[in-house]
């Protein structure tokens, strides 16, 4: 009978065992505090890893889509968008039903109400919501999405809607309303697309890279204005923002192969080559960038899992790697104005502080 007991007794312990394990597993949405970070000490800049998230995510960006007065960090999966603050706690879910991953946050009309622009790589269509997930509009892509940006390109506080296509589609300059303003189809497979003013003469132009591995510049009307042959053999990636305080505009940031390397390369509005630095081997070109302007940094998520910080003189502040791949960042100022740095992909979101 004794025998009998003790296995009984065994048996509920076990069970025990694994209903407290079960109970402490943690949501999700739950961010769990993880203070390590691999910065490299060359600089006086120095970042910690404060939380993490496991959540799947295929978007990330920063804006107050609530419109309570402080930026959330805005992800996107294919069937919701959730909020999280700079704490990383979860605040709103909107379900959608587009089945698109990336988003655009901005505010399209100028209504003084963001809106969403989402889409998927080699996707079908895009389509645009307001910041309650209400649908304002679709636009097609019969050979598939490839990168979308959003700017002011005529100065009219309505945004247009930069839009590279897969294939022989070429580049579209669309109207916040969704529909066509030009086209140019002398290129193909526009891999990614920008906007901005890049001497600082009061127009914006509008970048892109292409399948023949250069940086092409257009006017708001969509003439061809200069094509830029990068220092690097292939130029993939591009992205038009500002790091360095230098008053001359913005820069153009890229990255591509050289070899069996791949390379950032910065050069200034006018195409005049500034700095570059290896960041790896294969497929590790740049999948998103996000600047802090006023400290003049410049970070990178890649393709193959790691993380860059530079600052305006090209040199590496912050280093991390192992982190999965694909990796997009955003930057995001917590409630005592530190900013943070986050990154995120289908294993989750990583936030470091810069101290």
């Amino acid at each position: 009978m004794m025998r009998y007991t003790n296995v009984i007794l065994c048996s509920l312990y076990l069970l025990l065992v694994l209903l407290v394990g079960c109970s402490r597993e943690t949501s999700p949405s739950q961010p769990q505090p993880q203070p390590q970070s691999q910065s490299q000490d060359i600089t006086d800049y120095e970042f910690i890893r404060i939380w993490t998230i496991e959540e799947d995510i295929r978007g990330l960006a920063t804006a107050d889509l609530n419109e309570d007065g402080k930026d959330e960090i805005i992800t996107s999966y294919f069937n919701k968008i959730v909020t999280y603050d700079s704490s990383g706690n979860a605040l709103d879910t909107i379900y959608v039903t587009d089945n698109n991953t990336y988003i655009r946050v901005a505010d399209l009309d100028g209504d003084n109400h963001l809106d969403i622009i989402r889409f998927r790589i080699w996707g079908d269509n895009i389509t645009a919501l307001n910041n309650n997930g209400d649908f304002l509009w679709e636009f097609p892509a019969d050979t598939g999405v490839d990168d979308v940006a959003v700017c002011d390109i005529d100065g009219d506080d309505t945004l247009e809607v930069i839009v590279g296509f897969n294939g022989s589609t070429g580049l579209y300059l669309l109207e916040y309303t969704g529909d066509i303003r030009w086209k140019y189809t002398d290129i193909g497979n526009v891999w990614y697309v920008s906007g901005g003013d890049l001497n600082n003469d009061g127009s914006v132009e509008v970048i892109s890279t292409a399948a023949d591995g250069d940086i092409h510049i257009f006017n708001a009307e969509g003439t061809l204005l200069e094509e830029i042959d990068s220092s690097i053999y292939y130029a993939f990636f591009v992205d038009v923002d500002e790091f360095i305080g230098d008053s001359l505009g913005p820069e153009i940031i890229t990255s591509g192969s050289e070899g069996d390397d791949e390379i950032i390369s910065i050069y200034d509005g006018s195409g005049n080559f500034l700095w570059e630095d290896k960041i790896g081997e294969g497929d590790a070109s740049i999948y998103q960038a996000a600047c802090l302007s006023q400290e003049g940094l410049l970070a990178i998520g890649t393709r193959d899992g790691q993380i860059y910080i530079f600052n305006s003189e090209g040199e590496t502040v912050f280093y991390e790697q192992g982190l999965g791949p694909y990796v997009l960042v955003t930057w995001i100022k917590d409630e005592n104005g530190n900013n943070i740095l986050v990154a995120g992909n289908s294993e989750g979101l990583i936030a470091y502080q810069l101290l």
